[in-house]
């Protein structure tokens, strides 16, 4: 499967230290309340007050209720279980000693509340605080160990991450090592070879999310490394410097064009690894496909949980491989992926293979009645002005027979669709259901019922590949894949639409359009009539159950196609 042409990652990990309202990053001064949250002047703090208050209460009050509870456990006097100066003399095993616990819990929760405060300073200091708390107790009961990579790579410590990640999955070999036993190395790795093979992380000793984190990283090695390679071809044609970037690897005006990771910019400094450039992101991104294969085998919902935009809320528990076991990992990682540029885009791409086919109705649609005659709903859950910038030919057209109910946000989708009775038209506008699997479900369950769904309008401008596969398998067609784009004079498959209704469609008309790959030759409107592999369609239409899947590719809201969305809901 070719993979997406991304560029090198913007930035790598949280943004540093600048003001919350303009982005200042000299002449700071620190939130009295918080003292993680910076500005860069009295005005700009009393602007952003309302927006801050809640993060800086419940940071101040966390962090005032562990320095209690620190004084307590530095009061509490020895006895035959408990030793004196518990922070020297019980280091390694502090949640054994009964007493610390309710100061462990509340130091988890302080680094919990400064993760979510989320700024360069307050994710440092929870790093700090769990690296700490590591230290304290090595048997890590409280999971600490899950969130602590992901927090190395936001802040740029891709060295330390890796040797850690490492640490955790080779030190007990042989089952043997005493996590409890402060006589024994405790993560004292350093300086290994991110580069190596995966070799040292199939034992299965690391846990979801720092499965995934180790994902990440080489995936950044290999991004990071594959730009160098692509700079390099273009100096060796002559074309150093196109599109402004700098002929040379360092920083450019808007920081887009150099590898932002440490690590590939000390490797690169070698002429021999920069003369190898090229191999060595090949296995890199060999590396990288099979973490993916092996994070799906862990838990099997992590990637589609990843790439979804839903809020997602601490479970109160879990078990390995389940849907809650992924929400947590998720919580714990998606900061980091999502601070590295182009990482979720590449993943969603890769691990699109994985996704499952709706089956079962959701919950909120087990009730689902047949469609009405006259409801039609259009998904439109982002860029709606250009929608209706380009597309309002196709509304007027559409309620000069109907009354449309427009769907803007997520909860208006999930409401129209399965609390209002199903639709017998669902148009979807532009591609932010890919990243909303509750809405898919309830466009999954219409669909089976017997509503025509339709992804026109602005969805083709606005899907990679990896959100435009992961839609259409999630609606029972993985064969459905993103294809070509390009302009042409697109014809009419007279044979397939009938002659009725080809008497009402054009014959032929040029559009510029994004191929859909693999649809049965029966479902395919429109195609390239010069296109020699005939495997790819402009307009194609397919039965599902009881009602219709139809996909049209035009980018341009040509007048033409119009028709063609009219009358694949049959309103021509």
């Amino acid at each position: 499967m070719e993979r997406p042409r991304v560029f090198p990652r913007v930035f790598f990990g949280i943004k540093p230290q600048r003001c919350a309202t303009c982005s200042k990053t000299s002449g700071l001064l620190l939130c009295g309340g918080c003292k993680v949250t910076s500005y860069c002047g009295r005005e700009h703090q009393v602007s952003d007050r309302l927006k801050h208050k809640s993060i800086c209460k419940e940071v101040k009050t966390s962090r005032e209720k562990l320095e209690r509870e620190e004084a307590v456990l530095r009061a509490l006097p020895p006895n035959p279980t408990f030793p004196e100066d518990v922070f020297t003399n019980g280091v390694g095993r502090f949640w054994g000693l009964i007493e610390t616990r309710d100061y462990m819990s509340a130091r988890f929760g302080a680094a919990d509340t400064l993760i979510r405060a989320d700024t360069w300073l307050s994710v440092q200091k929870a790093l700090e605080h769990q690296m700490d708390m590591l230290r304290l107790c090595g048997i890590d009961n409280m999971g600490i160990r899950d969130y602590i990579p992901a927090l190395m790579i936001r802040l740029g410590q891709e060295q330390e991450c890796y040797d850690f990640l490492k640490w955790w999955a080779t030190c007990h070999p042989d089952g043997r090592y005493d996590s409890g036993d402060v006589s024994l190395p405790f993560l004292n790795i350093r300086n290994a070879d991110p580069f190596e093979p995966i070799d040292p992380f199939r034992s299965g000793s690391l846990s979801l999310s720092q499965l995934s984190i180790l994902t990440l990283l080489k995936l950044g090695l290999f991004l990071d490394l594959d730009h160098i390679k692509t700079k390099d071809e273009e100096r060796a044609f002559g074309f150093g410097g196109v599109f402004g970037r700098p002929n040379n690897d360092s920083d450019d005006e808007f920081g887009l064009y150099r590898p932002r990771g440490n690590i590939v910019k000390a490797y690169i400094q070698q002429p021999e690894n920069r003369r190898n450039a090229s191999a060595m992101a090949e296995r890199l991104e060999g590396q990288y496909k099979e973490l993916c294969s092996m994070v799906q085998n862990v838990n099997s919902h992590f990637w589609e949980t990843l790439v979804d935009n839903e809020t997602l809320d601490p479970p109160s528990s879990c078990s390995i491989g389940s849907p809650e076991d992924a929400a947590l990992a998720v919580i714990q990682v998606k900061a980091a992926w999502e601070e590295s540029w182009g990482a979720i885009q590449m993943a969603e791409h890769e691990t699109s293979k994985y996704v499952a086919k709706h089956t079962s109705p959701g919950a909120s649609t087990s009730n689902a009645q047949p469609p009405s005659n006259d409801r039609v709903v259009v998904l439109c859950l982002e860029e709606e002005r250009m929608f209706n910038a380009i597309h309002g030919h196709l509304i007027k057209a559409i309620t000069t027979n109907r009354e449309i109910e427009r769907a803007k946000t997520p909860d208006e989708a999930i409401l129209a669709l399965s609390h209002a009775g199903t639709p017998s038209i669902i148009l979807i506008v532009d591609g932010a259901i890919t990243h909303h699997n509750k809405v898919s479900q309830c466009v999954s369950d219409c669909l089976r019922t017997g509503s025509t769904v339709v992804a026109c309008g602005r969805f083709s401008s606005l899907v990679n590949a990896g959100e435009f596969n992961r839609f259409f398998s999630r609606l029972g067609f993985p064969s459905w894949t993103r294809g070509a784009y390009y302009r042409t004079n697109t014809s009419l498959r007279r044979e397939v639409v009938g002659n009725a209704l080809a008497n009402k469609l054009p014959a032929t008309y040029s559009q510029k359009t994004l191929y859909v790959a693999g649809p049965d030759r029966s479902a395919m409107w429109y195609t390239d009539p010069e296109s020699p592999s005939a495997t790819q369609a402009a307009a194609a239409l397919v039965k599902v159950g009881n009602g219709k899947l139809g996909y049209i590719g035009d980018v341009n809201g040509e007048k033409e196609t119009t028709k063609v969305v009219l009358a694949m809901c049959g309103l021509l």
